[in-house]
């Protein structure tokens, strides 16, 4: 959270908090050209803009929190800008992962920064093949905690060392684009398998 801001005023910029729940007017009024919102904001923002709005591809959005649908990928890009983002992070790791939005794919695979290193790993913690799915382990940065606050319960079962264990199911394509497949709590084994519940829902 707070990293974002002050970067923004690190690098000469100006950091607009909306006052109200009237998100399109900071954009309209004050030229805001980047945006980091939710899914529900950004439905908000298209709902609000003016009819004489004209799409500005200067204007950058970063989706945080879960991933949109299609369609409102496709009402932002016709209406707001050509430049939406879905970032993949966590309080504990920050961001991991930006993905521009060009195609459905995009919503299901994600980009991993080059600063970043994510990796799938087995029940045993040994590294996964790509396209076979694992358990999600990111290496946290110098600035990132590597414990929660008097829990060490919690601390033991989510840190090793310098890796967080975010507890999500995922794997590597051979690109090397992350996609999420659910989490290590929502899983069934069938025949020796485990597989994520998400399909089935």
């Amino acid at each position: 959270g707070y990293n974002r801001p002050l970067l923004t005023w690190y690098t000469g910029g100006c950091v607009v908090l909306p006052v109200s729940d009237d998100l399109a007017r900071p954009i309209v009024s004050e030229g805001v050209n980047v945006i980091t919102v939710t899914v529900a904001d950004l439905e908000s923002i298209l709902d609000r803009l003016p009819a004489s709005f004209l799409r500005n591809d200067a204007i950058r959005v970063g989706l945080v929190g879960s991933s949109p649908s299609w369609a409102l990928v496709e009402r932002a890009l016709e209406r707001l800008t050509r430049d939406i983002n879905v970032q993949l992070g966590s309080t504990e790791a920050g961001t991991v992962a930006s993905t521009r939005i060009v195609s459905p794919d995009d919503l299901r695979s994600h980009e991993i920064l080059s600063s970043r290193q994510v990796v799938i790993v087995d029940e045993n913690d040994e590294p996964a093949p790509a396209g076979e799915t694992g358990n999600v382990k990111i290496r946290l940065r110098h600035n990132d905690g590597r414990a929660y606050f008097e829990a060490p319960d919690e601390t033991a079962r989510f840190f090793q060392g310098d890796w967080f264990l975010p507890g999500d199911l995922g794997r590597l394509d051979e690109r090397g684009r992350l996609e999420l497949l659910g989490r290590t709590t929502e899983v069934i084994c069938i025949s020796g398998n485990k597989i994520s519940t998400l399909p089935f829902e």
